[in-house]
């Protein structure tokens, strides 16, 4: 099983893989489905919450699932199985299907704008894999990254408070596939449930707090923490240990010049941390990697746990 493959290529121990591997099952069998994306999305999503530490079997399946085992949150697009966003796990099952009906599953390609700030907001997208960059344009048409959105959230959800204008851009920077339904759908769904609205708020105050922090960490913190931060977080998204970016690409976002990426890039390779390869960056030591790390990658972890609990 594909699934199974990636939980056992994973870097962590024997009693953990195990542990991963009965969640994997466990999380399957919930959601009774045999659609290859969905299990890859199941694994995945274990990964990320291994990763975090979590080591409970029912736990490490009620995350994959988008809840508790008992009521994994498998919808149905025009005749296809997915996992909804972790963003909405809370929501009730009829609720989730209500919602289920107007979305549509399309592909997202790298370098898509799925948000442009300062522009009217057409669809809330839920990314079922991929990544998203939350950017804010700099003078001299520079950027910076402010956050990240994968499997777990999702991009434009606050058009169901009312809002119609994108406050950040929201540029795809791993191609992958995403449910979304129109704006002037959601907003229209929200008004009416006041336990979306509720979900909406939660994940804003969520998002907010992750923008917030970043912009600090960009201010404040040495380019070797924030590049070990950036890692982690990427591949906690992406449920990988290799991250298809350039330096490039990493000076941009962390907004530096690239020699200075470079320099850090081969400081922590020497030191047995990651490998660098063409375009790609593969972690090796993420014990390691976290050691380097300022304290804004466990921050963060927290402050989405608190607002968005797994189970």
């Amino acid at each position: 099983m594909p699934g199974l493959r990636l939980i056992n290529a994973a870097s962590f121990d024997a009693d953990t893989t195990r542990a991963m591997g009965l969640a994997y099952e466990e999380a399957c069998a919930c959601l009774d489905s045999t659609d290859a994306a969905t299990r890859e999305a199941v694994a995945k999503r274990i990964i990320e919450a291994a990763r975090r530490g979590e080591r409970d079997i029912a736990r490490l399946a009620g995350y994959a699932t988008g809840g508790s085992v008992q009521s994994g949150r498998l919808c149905h697009v025009h005749g296809r199985q997915a996992l909804f966003s972790c963003a909405v796990f809370c929501m009730k099952p009829d609720e989730l299907s209500l919602l289920s009906k107007h979305l549509r599953e399309v592909a997202i390609e790298q370098g898509e704008l799925l948000e442009e700030r300062g522009e009217p907001v057409e669809l809330v997208h839920f990314p079922q894999s991929g990544m998203v960059s939350l950017i804010v344009a700099l003078p001299e048409d520079r950027a910076i990254e402010v956050g990240t959105v994968g499997s777990e959230g999702a991009i434009g959800l606050t058009v169901g408070l009312g809002s119609r204008i994108g406050s950040v851009s929201a540029l795809v920077q791993l191609s992958g596939a995403s449910l979304c339904i129109p704006a002037q759908r959601f907003r229209a769904l929200a008004s009416q449930n006041q336990h979306l609205t509720d979900m909406i708020v939660r994940y804003h105050e969520m998002q907010l707090g992750q923008i917030q922090r970043t912009a600090a960490c960009n201010a404040l913190h040495d380019v070797g923490s924030r590049l070990s931060r950036w890692l982690l977080q990427t591949s906690d998204k992406t449920g990988e240990d290799i991250i298809p970016f350039t330096q490039e690409f990493l000076s941009k976002m962390l907004g530096v010049r690239r020699g200075t990426v470079s320099a850090v890039a081969t400081r922590f390779e020497a030191a047995g941390l990651i490998h660098t390869g063409r375009g790609q960056i593969q972690i090796l030591d993420r014990k390691g990697l976290k050691k380097e790390a300022c304290s804004c990658y466990e921050i963060v972890m927290r402050h989405v746990d608190r607002l968005l609990p797994r189970t």
